[in-house]
């Protein structure tokens, strides 16, 4: 299975993604997978977007699941194969629950694609861009996004726990694969981020 660690990131919160990308490339390393990071400072939508903006820019075709993960995110538990993973149950998006951390349904923050569910995602991404949505700019983004795609079309999603692929926010639990550091002050994940990935 080719499989390919994706991240984004710009100016502003490299401050905290100076630590986190390279403790997660660490992990494709190990595993064996792939790892792109996409850097992008003039981007002219909020920065969630560049997670479906980055696929004009690589060859995801040589692929066949692609791993996008936030940049406020550190892999916790290194043990843990994707390939396993996704076997548990192969659709083209997996993703899992928000869970406690509230909000829409869906947590976009640690989503596996396959590559051929990519054209139907820039699909989606390019008509919300033309018909100038609403959240292209404001909340909820990329999440947004992907709650109505699984509300239309939920063959297309395996719809895991929140636990199997992210966290919640305020409390991290060595059990999980992902540590999510969202919904906290950039500060706050500088000093999170360093506190796990020096360990």
């Amino acid at each position: 299975m080719r499989i390919l660690l994706l991240q984004v990131s710009t100016k502003d919160i490299k401050d905290y993604a100076v630590y986190s990308l390279p403790h997660n490339l660490r992990y494709a390393v190990e595993k064996g997978y792939d790892y792109f990071l996409y850097q992008n400072n003039r981007f002219q939508y909020p920065a969630m977007w560049l997670k479906i903006e980055v696929f004009k820019h690589l060859n995801y075709a040589g692929y066949d699941h692609i791993w996008v993960l936030d940049a406020d995110c550190v892999i916790n538990d290194f043990s843990v194969d994707l390939e396993e993973l996704i076997n548990r149950d192969r659709k083209d998006i997996i993703i899992s629950e928000n869970g406690p951390n509230g909000g829409l349904q869906l947590n976009s923050g640690s989503t596996i694609y396959s590559a051929r569910i990519v054209p139907d995602l820039l699909q989606r991404y390019d008509q919300w861009v033309a018909e100038a949505n609403p959240h292209m700019r404001q909340h909820w983004y990329d999440q947004q996004l992907i709650n109505e795609w699984n509300d239309a079309n939920p063959e297309v999603f395996s719809v895991r726990e929140y636990s199997e692929l992210n966290s919640w926010w305020c409390e991290m639990n060595p059990s999980h694969f992902v540590f999510h550091f969202m919904a906290r002050e950039s500060s706050e994940k500088v000093h999170l981020i360093r506190r796990h990935v020096d360990a």
